[in-house]
């Protein structure tokens, strides 16, 4: 099973290999860094259109039978933002499901200094590096990571989220339409 990452993210090549190994025996990632037509910092319904894109986008750059697109960003929901992450998988029909990852409330501090840096381009991960004055974390523990005092990895959080996305390939009689 070929199957085409839209990142060059470790940690998000990592996560569809885990994740596509309990369901298939041999899995061949292939890790390509693709143009997620969205902001650098996604928000709202950005991320899903960003997944979507890099799902897409790796699937027509190989020769792979999935293409997966991994994509964090903040949700505001009733006023509060949290920290999201969505999944997105295309098969070579080009049928696309996908999966909202674990929300958590992002820290006030966090979304102040997202707002006040965000015309400079900079990413969660960036404001997460500056403020605990680490290095990547996005291509390590992540915010989700740091937050929760190491219990919760990026990679994790984004292994069950490619899970999410893959139930509708692996349940197609419940989810086909015609």
């Amino acid at each position: 099973m070929r199957v085409a990452v839209g990142s060059k993210n470790p940690v998000k090549a990592r996560a569809v290999n885990r994740a596509f190994s309990l369901y298939f025996p041999v899995v061949e990632v292939i890790s390509i860094e693709v143009d997620s037509g969205v902001s650098n910092q996604p928000y709202n319904e950005e991320i899903k259109v960003g997944a979507e894109n890099r799902a897409r986008n790796a699937l027509n750059a190989t020769d792979a039978e999935f293409g997966n697109g991994l994509e964090g960003g903040i949700v505001e929901i009733y006023g509060t933002a949290y920290i999201a992450g969505y999944c997105a998988i295309m098969n070579q029909y080009h049928e696309c499901h996908g999966s909202w990852g674990s929300l958590w409330e992002c820290p006030a501090l966090v979304v102040k200094e997202l707002e006040a840096k965000n015309e400079n381009g900079k990413e969660l991960g960036d404001i997460i590096d500056e403020l605990t004055k680490r290095k990547n974390t996005k291509q390590t523990e992540g915010a989700i990571g740091i937050f929760s005092k190491g219990v919760i990895l990026r990679e994790l959080a984004f292994r069950y989220t490619v899970i999410g996305a893959l139930i509708p390939f692996l349940n197609e009689r419940f989810y086909r339409t015609s």
